[in-house]
């Protein structure tokens, strides 16, 4: 019964049989994909997002702390606002992880949320807390209590400096010392010692940062000390060495002594310097360590400070600023300390909130972890279920297709082998055979149109054997006409490739004769330039004569007021000359009256002595600046003619130097005007150029197209050939009645199969 239904009906029972199982494998895999998508997509959305929110909260958490880390590290304030920028991120995460863990069903990990943020706030709180601390401390050292301290520091180290003179006490301790051994030995290394004492001494006074008071008045003192010194050697000089001290030189001595001494002890506070280093240490010693056993050594030291300074002979008032200054140093410094442990308990309470803050975001991440591990083995689980389901259902559409194909195969492969061979013969050329099938189904229907088109085709083979001898013809003419295309062509071509040749070559020669302008323009407009630099160069050059000629002038007037000055010098050096002639005659008077008094006029003869020496050098030296004056008035009178002769030949230089800047100027303009003609030939060299360039590419155009015409007319050619050739060895088949294939073997109705075929 199967064999004998129509091929359509067959197929349609095999495929629906195969259909409606391909259908129960898609509504099953359908409904477990749809299910198991549902599941997953809602752990991506839920569990996949609370964890992505717990990821992106813990790396927020670890932002704030590295901006806390950098803020206490640099002071820099964008440290806290990209602090509260960090702390804003990790608290919306945190919410984000309330929400989805709330609309999962998951409140156990909301709660958790809830905590992390309760201590993210306090965090918070603690970090901007010992941000104002750190503000107050300041956040350089010019800020805040640091700099209010650094200055109370600067302001105690400059006004205790003024007293810290040891070296200078030390030093002049070491000058009386020298100078009472000369007196007892008067020996001159003892003398080499005191003046080195006494140099050293004036030296630390140049030096030094005391009182401006004080030191004035030692340096006073000392130039008196060594006025004395130096009369008290001229007067062993005069009486031989052995010469005791006399009470009057002593009297002497003794003002300038107490000055220095009271001028040292007025500013002297013993032990200064080394207290003020050592209250520094300590202070240094907090700063960097922060121990409170360096603020009692801050202490301890500026009692002793203190100590000094009463003790010492500075004035009482002084000592009281001075006071007044220490206590504003450790106010500013008792002050920064409590700051300190201020910061110190704030920065613990911090840790203390971020060491609370990890272990409950670790263990809301290890909730989230155990949540998205259970619901996704549910989901395998259910998805593995689905896909044995579907096997099954696969497996009985595959059995039920084989069935189906194999009972199809059976009726209808018998009758489809006599048509391949039909279709074989037709290929070959041969239309003698026919199918002549006698079957009610397709195939028969299939053989009867197979035998109608072999007819056909036949009857339509002569018809094509009498078009192609027209057509063969026909293909003849239009070879002739190929050839005469191809010829004419191949002329275009030679003659356009002629002309695009010479256009080439009067392009090059456009192109040569525009660079040879241009080179030429750029010369002339550089030669342009140079007679203008050289004109600006010769008018400075007239005005620089014209003022060195001023100068020279101004010169002249200056050596003849020089020489005037000079004439006024050499009569004040005669009056000095006469005043030193009268002092010598007076201090001969006085050293006749000295040696009359006897022993009581010794010092005064002495005195008398030096001055006609003073006298007599003062002479000498008033005659010889006489020479030198009277030689310098030549030398003057001898410039002035000089610098007359220099303003004559400057006038001259100045007049041929306005001759050559008019020349220049006038080359400057001939410069420019060739500059412009050579400008407008080569422009129109461009525009000649340009259309020639245009001409060269319109011929290679033309030669292009004249080659192409040429290579299709020759293809064209080859294929007229071709096809006359072909159609010369064709065979033609003769006319022969048709016969029936042999019958097959067997009968057509194909036979019922059992599972042994």
């Amino acid at each position: 019964m199967f064999e004998k239904m129509k091929v359509k009906t067959q197929l349609m029972c095999g495929f629906g049989l195969v259909l409606i199982c391909l259908v129960a494998v898609i509504v099953v895999s359908t409904n477990g994909f749809k299910k198991t998508a549902g599941s997953f997509a809602n752990l991506l959305t839920n569990e996949g997002g609370i964890k992505v929110a717990t990821i992106k909260a813990g790396a927020g958490m670890l932002e704030c702390q590295s901006n806390e880390k950098d803020f206490m590290l640099y002071k820099d304030p964008v440290y806290v606002e990209q602090f509260g920028q960090s702390a804003a991120a990790f608290e919306k995460m945190l919410g984000e992880t309330i929400t989805l863990a709330r609309e999962a069903g998951h409140e156990d990990i909301a709660r958790a949320a809830g905590n992390v943020i309760n201590k993210e706030q306090e965090y918070v709180r603690a970090f901007h807390a010992l941000v104002d601390a750190e503000k107050r401390k300041g956040l350089d050292h010019a800020s805040g209590l640091q700099g209010a301290f650094r200055e109370q520091a600067q302001i105690l180290q400059n006004a205790m400096g003024k007293h810290a003179i040891d070296d200078l006490r030390e030093s002049y301790l070491n000058l009386r010392r020298h100078e009472k051994d000369y007196h007892r030995t008067q020996a001159d290394r003892d003398k080499t010692t005191w003046d080195e004492a006494i140099a050293k001494y004036e030296g630390l006074l140049g030096k030094s940062t005391g009182d401006a008071e004080s030191v004035k008045a030692q340096l006073e003192a000392l130039d008196l000390y060594k006025k004395y010194r130096a009369r008290y050697f001229k007067t062993l000089e005069d009486y031989g060495p052995g010469l005791m001290l006399d009470s009057s030189y002593e009297s002497l001595n003794r003002r300038p002594v107490r000055d220095m001494e009271e001028a040292i002890a007025s500013t002297y506070v013993p032990r200064s310097e080394a207290l003020i280093l050592s209250v520094r240490k300590a202070e240094k010693d907090y700063l960097l360590r922060g121990e409170d056993k360096y603020v009692d050594e801050v202490h301890q030291g500026m009692e002793a400070l203190v100590g000094a300074l009463e003790s010492s002979e500075v004035a009482p008032e002084e000592v009281d600023r001075l006071k007044a200054v220490i206590n504003q140093y450790l106010t500013a410094f008792d002050e920064l300390a409590a700051e300190d442990k201020n910061a110190a308990s704030l920065s613990k309470a911090m840790k203390d909130s971020v060491n609370a803050i990890t272990p409950l975001l670790k263990a809301m991440d290890t909730q989230v972890d155990e949540t998205i591990a259970k619901v996704t083995n549910d989901t395998a689980a259910f998805a593995s279920r689905q896909g044995k389901i579907g096997i099954g259902v696969g497996v009985f559409a595959v059995l039920a297709g084989i069935l189906a194909a194999v009972l199809i195969t059976a009726s209808i492969r018998r009758p489809i082998a006599r048509t391949v061979q039909f279709a074989q013969a037709i290929r070959d050329g041969d239309l003698s055979k026919r199918m002549r099938l006698s079957m009610d189904n397709e195939v028969g229907q299939l053989s009867d149109a197979l035998d109608a088109m072999a007819d056909s085709i036949e009857a339509s083979q002569a018809e094509i054997q009498k078009n192609l001898s027209e057509l063969q013809e026909v293909v003849h003419n239009v070879t002739q006409v190929a050839h005469q295309v191809t010829s004419g062509a191949n002329q275009v071509a030679d003659a356009s490739q002629s002309l695009s040749q010479g256009a080439t070559e009067q392009a090059s020669s456009l192109e040569e004769i525009s660079a040879s302008m241009n080179e030429i323009h750029s010369q002339t407009r550089t030669n342009a330039e140079n007679a203008e630099q050289a004109s600006q160069l010769a008018s400075s050059a007239r005005d620089s004569g014209q003022q060195g000629s001023e100068q020279v002038q101004a010169l002249e007037s200056a050596m003849a007021d020089i020489e005037r000055a000079s004439g006024d010098i050499s009569r004040i050096i005669k009056t000095i000359d006469d005043i030193a002639f009268q002092t010598n005659l007076l201090a001969l008077n006085a050293a006749v009256e000295a040696a009359r008094a006897g022993a009581h006029g010794k010092g005064f003869a002495v005195v008398a002595q030096e001055v006609r020496a003073l006298a007599a050098r003062s002479a000498k030296a008033a005659e010889e600046t006489s020479v030198l004056i009277e030689g310098s008035g030549a030398k003057i009178s001898h410039g002035n003619d000089v610098a007359q002769q220099t303003v004559s030949v400057l006038t001259e230089i100045i007049q041929d130097v306005g001759k050559v800047s008019d020349l220049v100027d006038e080359i400057a303009a001939s410069s420019n005007e060739q500059a412009q003609g050579i400008s407008q030939i080569n422009q129109g060299l461009t525009q000649i150029d340009s259309v020639t360039q245009q001409n060269t590419a319109n011929a290679e155009e033309t030669a292009a197209a004249a080659q192409e015409l040429s290579s299709q007319a020759g293809s064209l050619r080859e294929i007229l050939d071709n096809f006359l050739n072909s159609r010369q060895s064709a065979n033609v088949y003769e006319e022969q009645p048709a016969e029936a294939l042999p019958a097959p073997d067997e009968p057509v109705q194909a036979p019922a199969l059992t599972w042994g075929d």
